[in-house]
Order: C-alpha cells, then sequence, then structure tokens
C-alpha cells in the first residue's frame, strides 16, 4: 500500500509541480511559461504530459518518459529511434497507441507487430518524415491475443528500432471478475513449507512491456500459512482485474531462502474452478519453489496454458445469490494480509474469538468487522492491537451496470499496553522509538506510542474500498438491493421500482427472469 501511495502522491506532483503542464483529460498539451522559449528543445520535451491517463494497474504507466540528456547529434548518422510507445487502448479487435518521433533525419518510420502464434514481424504502418506525437488505432486483431509492436526509423545510413511494447485484446464476450482464489495443497514432506512472503500475479509484472500489468497478492492470512500438509484457498487482489481476460496468466513467486513444495494449485474466478495443476509426477511427488539445487523461486502458467484448461474453456459464472460470512471474512482478512505485507507498524496477531477477521451483523445494510492483529514495537516488545470498522453494502448503477459495493467506514483501531505497564510496575521513560519520532522528550511514552500506532494504522486503511462489478439480475422495471442477515451473510434480491416489493431471481441462458415477489 505504499507503493501505492507514492505513485499517485508522484502522478499528483507532476501535475501540481510542474506548473507548466495542464493535467486535463485531453490530448498533451504544453502550456508557456516564461522562459521557455529559451529553454533547449529536449528541455521543453520533458515538459510534455502523458496521454489521456488509463487505469496504470491494467494498463501499464503511460508517462511519457524522454532522455535525461540531449542524445548525440543525427548529422551523418543514422535517426534517433523511438522511444515513447504508450498503449493507451485496446478492445477485442483493435489496439491503440501513442508515439513520439524524436528525429530529424528519418526518410521513413515503419511500425511492424507481431503475434506470439504468429511466424515473425509484418508491416503494420509506414510514415515518411514525421515530427512529434501520433496516435494509431490498429484494428482488425483476433480476441485475446498478444499483440508486440516495434517502430523501424530509417535513413541512408542505418536503421535504428525502438523498444517493443506489448498488449492483449480483450475476448469477444467478456466476464466481469468479482473473486479470484489460489487454492493451494502444501506437500506433506520434510521442510516443504515455508515462513518466506509468497506472492500470485495474475497478469504482467508492473514496469514491463505488455499490457494489462500489474496485479499482484502478497497471500497472507492470520494462520501459519503453507504448512505441511495444509490445503487452503486464499483471496486475491482484483487490482488490475476488470474481465476475464485480464487474467493473462498466473505466476506464484517466494522471496527469501526457505523453500515450499506444492503438491496441487488451483485457480478460482467467480468460484468457478478455471486451471488445475497436480505435481504428484515430479520427484518428491511435489513441486519446490527454491533458490538451491537449480530450482526456481518461481512458477508461471503462461497464456496459452491457461486457455487450453478444461476448466477456462468451460468457464461460466454462477448465479451469487448471496455472499456468506465465511467468505466476506476470507476476502477482507486477504486484503488486509496483502496491505500489511508491506508495511511495518502491524502484522497478524493472537486469535481472539472464532477467526482473525470477524463480521457480526450491524444493521441491515452494514456488517461490523473485528481483526485481531499485533501492532510492531520496535526495540519493545508487541502488543496487542484490536482493528474495529464497519462495511456499508449496496448496489450503485454505473455507466449501465449494476455494481455491487463495500465502503469502509467508523474505522477504530487501539492499543493495550497496560500489560506491558503492569507488568514493568512503573512508567517507562522515553525510548529510541519517542526519540525518533518526536525528537524531543515527553512524559507518557506508553500513551504517545498508542496513539501514534492507532494513526498510522487508521490512515493505512483510508484507501480500503472494494466493489465487486456484477451484471444486472434483475428484470426491467427492478433493480438489485444488498441486505444483511443476521447471521452476517449478504443476501441479494430484486426490488421493484417505486416499492418494497422483494423478488427472487435466476438467471436462464444468458438472461434473466423474475421469478416471483417474496411474501
Amino acid at each position: 500500500m505504499k507503493i501505492l501511495w507514492k505513485k499517485i502522491n508522484f502522478y499528483a506532483l507532476v501535475c501540481a509541480c510542474a506548473g507548466m503542464v495542464a493535467c486535463t483529460n485531453d490530448k498533451p498539451q504544453v502550456v508557456s511559461v516564461e522562459g521557455a522559449e529559451n529553454e533547449p528543445a529536449i528541455q521543453q520535451m520533458q515538459r510534455q504530459i502523458r496521454p489521456p491517463f488509463l487505469d496504470p494497474l491494467r494498463h501499464g504507466d503511460l508517462f511519457y518518459n524522454p532522455d535525461r540528456f540531449s542524445p548525440p547529434s543525427e548529422e551523418g548518422n543514422k535517426p534517433y529511434p523511438v522511444k515513447t510507445i504508450l498503449i493507451t487502448d485496446y478492445t477485442d479487435s483493435s489496439i491503440s497507441l501513442r508515439w513520439h518521433d524524436r528525429s530529424l533525419v528519418e526518410d521513413s518510420t515503419l511500425l511492424r507487430r507481431r503475434r506470439d502464434s504468429g511466424s515473425g514481424w509484418e508491416d503494420a504502418f509506414t510514415y515518411g518524415p514525421v515530427s512529434g506525437f501520433h496516435d494509431i488505432i490498429d484494428e482488425g486483431l483476433e480476441p485475446d491475443q498478444r499483440y508486440c509492436y516495434q517502430f523501424v526509423a530509417t535513413n541512408e545510413h542505418g536503421s535504428s528500432y525502438s523498444p517493443q511494447r506489448c498488449a492483449y485484446t480483450n475476448g469477444s464476450e467478456e466476464e466481469k471478475i468479482f473473486r479470484a482464489q489460489l487454492r493451494i495443497k502444501t506437500a506433506d514432506i520434510s521442510n516443504a513449507d515455508t515462513d518466506d512472503k509468497v506472492r500470485v500475479r495474475l497478469n504482467a509484472a508492473p514496469g514491463g512491456l505488455t499490457v494489462p500489468m500489474g496485479n499482484v497478492t502478497v497471500m497472507d492470512y492470520g494462520q501459519n500459512d503453507f504448512e505441511r500438509g495444509d490445503l487452503f484457498s486464499y483471496d486475491l487482489e482484483l487490482s488490475g482485474i476488470t474481465n476475464l481476460t485480464d487474467v493473462t496468466m498466473f505466476s506464484i513467486s517466494k522471496s527469501g531462502s526457505n523453500g515450499l513444495c506444492m503438491e496441487s494449485i488451483e485457480l478460482l474466478l467467480n468460484n468457478h474452478s478455471v486451471y488445475v495443476e497436480d505435481f504428484s509426477n515430479e520427484a518428491n511427488k511435489c513441486h519446490w519453489l527454491d533458490n538451491e539445487d537449480g530450482k526456481s523461486n518461481t512458477y508461471t502458467v503462461f497464456h496459452e496454458s491457461l486457455r487450453l484448461s478444461p476448466g477456462w474453456l468451460n468457464f461460466q459464472t454462477p448465479l451469487q445469490l448471496s455472499i456468506a460470512r465465511d467468505e466476506i471474512e476470507s476476502r477482507i482478512e486477504g486484503l488486509i494480509g496483502h496491505l500489511f505485507s508491506s508495511i511495518n507498524q502491524a502484522k497478524w496477531g493472537d486469535k481472539h474469538g472464532r477467526a482473525w477477521v470477524e463480521a457480526t451483523y450491524r444493521t441491515d445494510e452494514s456488517l461490523s468487522f473485528d481483526l485481531d492483529m499485533e501492532a510492531v514495537v520496535p526495540y519493545w516488545l508487541n502488543a496487542d492491537l484490536d482493528i474495529d470498522f464497519s462495511v456499508t453494502v449496496g448496489f450503485k448503477e454505473e455507466g449501465g451496470e449494476w455494481n455491487f459495493k463495500l465502503e469502509v467506514a467508523n474505522l477504530e483501531s487501539s492499543t493495550d499496553f497496560d500489560w506491558f505497564t503492569n507488568a514493568m510496575g512503573f512508567l517507562l521513560p522515553c525510548g529510541p522509538v519517542i526519540s525518533v519520532v518526536l525528537n524531543e522528550g515527553i512524559p507518557d511514552c506508553i500513551t504517545y506510542l498508542e496513539e501514534y500506532i492507532d494513526e498510522r494504522v487508521e490512515s493505512s486503511f483510508q484507501p480500503i474500498a472494494r466493489s465487486f462489478a456484477i451484471i444486472n439480475p434483475c428484470a426491467t422495471g427492478t433493480i438489485p438491493q444488498a441486505t444483511v442477515s443476521t447471521n452476517a451473510d449478504i443476501n441479494f434480491s430484486c426490488v421493484e421500482e417505486g416499492t418494497d416489493d422483494d423478488f427472487d431471481f435466476i438467471r436462464i441462458n444468458g438472461s434473466t427472469v423474475v421469478l416471483e415477489a417474496v411474501q
């Protein structure tokens, strides 16, 4: 989460501090500033803002990033290569690109493309001498395929080649993804378990050449994860995942030197199994994630293997009339574990009750959550950290689609150091933590430390708000509603607009029909 906020703040900083740049939804524009006409050309280029911004987790970071220093003279040499290639949009049959020509001596510029399943490069577009930014829509493409692009600038002295940039087209019939899970069976053999962090990606790594990109989850639940013989399903982050084909592959990777041996893995999307692999034919009847003896810390299922899986070929989202309490708690536990894996202020603590994350009924439209965690106190013993918040549930229409919303509110966190002060029998003097934070002494260090940890934890939760898009399952004249039962399940139904009548609903052959009013 720290990384996310740094990125957001960086974008804001560019817009706020580069006063000469207009941050709009329109095409890049350079606003004149005093003295700009006297700047070298390369510095004026650096003032240019990126093209219209798309979700960085799905489409990649689209900032224009020119050379830091002026390149050598082109005179008597081949052209400067195109260095900025931006994927600005993609559909099931087209990919849109923006590119920047920075050469003054090219005779022509060729855009060539290749497909993963194709035989090599083919010519797509040819330009004569041009300059500045240019937009291209490459049409007539096949759905759910990866296409790569490269520019070749040529003159009498030779050709220069740009970096490659790739994108997957969307599927022809897209399903919205509202849940992703990875089920892992850890082998029951010596040293098969691990305490290292284990990550899952559902598309390309951020900063790479291919979009969509950026989805990642650190799997960290309150239990001891990846113990020998365990079979457990982990809920995954949906950042960067909107549609089914945004899941372009999946990889499981592990940091550290403590190996993990997987007996089997299974990927589930919208509660439907799309890929299963059993490693019983390998040595030790499991697959090692390790950095010793020529092994790898990463296991990847690539696009083609995923798409040819029987589960993927037969994918169909089951109609979900409710979200059970266990599913709600698992989703929140996966989200919180991933969030706190990147910060040092808190981690899962001892379980005080039924589970580390407990959901209870609050109102007909909201749930209460209680999390059992542990505050990490440098130089001192850790303390219990209790986190409570509420989640309001409901539907909101956005662009003709009904989205099921979960909104977090009323967050409270509290640390209890009473056990520590009572055991010591006296109030501790100001320790190194407080000195670092305040650079001054205060009499009640424990009280301040509680407030400090609470503030840091609460600020970490501010970005948390998750929505799960669903297809409107209601007939014309009715709208979906969500209600919370007393056992903390979330139930869906249809309500006739302007009335309180409640309806059951089902999906038949892709369409929806209302059955009857609930009496």
